[in-house]
């Protein structure tokens, strides 16, 4: 049974609440931005044995805009097999060294506002090790600054982690010197364990004041060569960061299994392109091109699901040279095509490369 709580918890759902059968509980105190306090804590004193039972638990204890979230001590939880925390958390050794002991442990959610190693912070003094636990710990979801995730992952180090989600939350162009992204990024990189499988990077709160300070796909893509078995690979950015078709070239040789590549960017970009705000080299060699595109395909067999941010259809080879593949891809989606080129020629194309192709409904 799955249990959503928004609002006060009336007479018939508090007996829902004690269901022995109720194993997915998920907990937001947003709706009760104008409720007095005293209503908030009495929900989550009602609530306590439920936190305390079941298997999955997603919990936001952000009430109000500038108001501190109120606590629950979900690292006492042992019993969980997936833990979401959407709030933001102040992290310290108590409660992150609890979190790596749960036996079960499997799905992994923070929001991270900062990372308090205390007096071990100094330059004299290294980070304390919390590695060792995560022991079932398979897919984790961190967001924040990149220090503070570098710090999270090396204090860590889960030791067959599978899947890890990153979201970067602050601006890494205008509050970071190109030198400090850059040693960051690296931080970061080089604690992403080599059992990972599915990766997804996202930039948020990206405001560029100067266009050079923008960090190049290469910058994103290289470090990443050396996982050997990366199955997904997404980034998400709120800056335009150009994928060039040397950078798709780049990956041929690499994750011979890969299912899954998306290169996108969030709306309002999207929306700055459409509007012919963001200059788009065409014609130069420099947006990926459909040979690419098929090469691509050809060293990725298991691929099934591509997303770029845009192809140059100008490359569009005669039907004749090209190759017949019956690639199993399923999905491919091109968020931005250039401007009264026909689409009648790729079309075709697609079509004789990916039978599998679906067309999902909008």
């Amino acid at each position: 049974m799955n249990f959503h709580v928004s609002s006060y918890v009336s007479g018939p759902a508090k007996i829902m609440l004690m269901s022995p059968t109720l194993q997915h509980f998920q907990l937001s105190m947003r709706a009760l931005e104008k409720s007095p306090p005293e209503s908030s804590d009495l929900i989550l004193l009602e609530l306590q044995p439920v936190f305390h039972s079941v298997q999955s638990l997603s919990i936001d204890l952000q009430s109000g805009k500038d108001e501190t979230p109120r606590t629950i001590e979900f690292w006492t939880c042992t019993q969980l097999h997936t833990l979401k925390v959407v709030h933001k958390l102040a992290l310290t050794p108590e409660i992150i060294q609890p979190l790596t002991t749960f036996p079960h442990l499997r799905s992994l959610d923070l929001h991270i506002q900062n990372i308090n190693f205390g007096e071990s912070e100094s330059e004299e003094q290294p980070r304390p090790s919390l590695s060792g636990g995560f022991a079932e710990l398979r897919e984790l979801s961190l967001s924040g600054k990149l220090s503070d995730i570098s710090a999270f992952l090396e204090a860590t180090a889960p030791p067959d982690l599978e899947s890890l989600s990153i979201t970067i939350t602050q601006d890494i162009v205008d509050d970071l010197s190109a030198d400090d992204r850059r040693r960051e990024l690296d931080s970061v990189y080089s604690k992403i364990p080599s059992t990972l499988h599915r990766l997804s990077l996202a930039l948020e709160n990206g405001n560029v004041s100067d266009s050079d300070l923008i960090p190049r796909a290469a910058d994103l893509l290289a470090p990443l060569h050396r996982l050997p078995d990366l199955r997904r690979l997404a980034f998400r950015t709120d800056i335009y960061v150009a994928l060039a078709d040397a950078d798709l070239r780049a990956l041929a040789d690499r994750w011979p299994r890969l299912a899954g590549f998306e290169w996108t960017y969030a709306k309002r970009t999207l929306e700055r392109m459409d509007e012919n705000k963001i200059s788009v080299a065409w014609g130069d060699g420099t947006v990926p091109a459909v040979p690419t595109l098929i090469a691509f395909a050809q060293a990725h067999p298991q691929l099934r699901r591509l997303t770029l941010p845009y192809v140059d259809l100008g490359s569009v080879p005669p039907l004749a040279e090209v190759p017949a593949l019956a690639h199993g891809l399923e999905l491919l989606v091109i968020h931005y095509l250039r401007p009264k080129v026909p689409l009648h020629m790729l079309g075709l194309v697609l079509d004789r490369l990916f039978p599998d192709l679906t067309c999902p409904r909008t």
